[in-house]
């Protein structure tokens, strides 16, 4: 799912350019994301000057703008509170005068929120530009989120099913071997590696391997695996 991160990246991006060309230095711009219990899961911000080291310095400081839009579900816009201004000047960021921090509908288990630092104190106009940008920019974050998920969730299923084929040639060799039954080959098989304290998919790649000679002699020898697989196949 590179390209669809890469396409919110390009679109934070974005939202720097157009505060600068407001005269107004973006120092960071982000897509926060919290778990349902209220820890940060930093999905998506951009890696553009200090922002990531914005959020680590902010971690944990209630008054921080993003925690506050996040808790009180409202837009922030202003000057930092005493707490975060002396975190970000502890973390060399003193850079950093203002923010504008809007919570957004994430559709998701958690809360998510738009922010943008600022090298001065926000002007009126900061938050409409923000949420100009707002439903661009969640809108690509969300889909890039949810399509990385289900990625991986196919990768999973791939290599579940690759492991089923796998255990499944197993116990056809087990059950020509020894004439048993289909569920007496998968009971032997599953016998074998408890014993062992062998993983079944791991002795059934064994099995399988050592039945249609995919390996030397030398190689089973050197491998517990493939001494179990031998001696289920002799």
């Amino acid at each position: 799912m590179a390209e669809l991160d890469d396409i919110v990246s390009s679109l934070l991006s974005a939202v720097m350019a157009a505060f600068r060309r407001d005269a107004a230095d973006a120092v960071g711009v982000g897509v926060l994301v919290w778990h349902e219990d209220g820890t940060l899961d930093e999905v998506l911000s951009v890696l553009t000057d200090e922002g990531p080291d914005v959020v680590r310095a902010l971690a944990g400081v209630a008054q921080a703008p993003h925690l506050v839009a996040r808790r009180q579900r409202r837009v922030v816009r202003g000057p930092l509170a005493a707490e975060a201004r002396a975190a970000l000047d502890d973390a060399g960021l003193d850079r950093v005068r203002g923010a504008v921090a809007l919570p957004t509908e994430w559709g998701r288990d958690g809360d998510c929120v738009l922010v943008v630092w600022l090298d001065r104190e926000p002007a009126e106009g900061d938050v409409d530009l923000l949420a100009r940008w707002e439903p661009m920019v969640v809108s690509s974050a969300v889909t890039a989120v949810t399509c990385r998920s289900a990625a991986e969730q196919v990768d999973e299923l791939v290599d579940v099913l690759r492991a089923r084929v796998v255990i499944e040639q197993a116990k056809g060799m087990v059950m020509a071997r020894h004439r048993l039954p289909a569920e007496d080959a998968f009971e032997l098989l599953r016998e074998v590696s408890q014993r062992s304290n062998t993983p079944v998919r791991r002795l059934a790649r064994a099995v399988v391997a050592t039945a249609t000679d995919a390996r030397s002699d030398g190689d089973v020898a050197g491998d517990p695996a493939g001494r179990l697989a031998q001696r289920l196949l002799g």
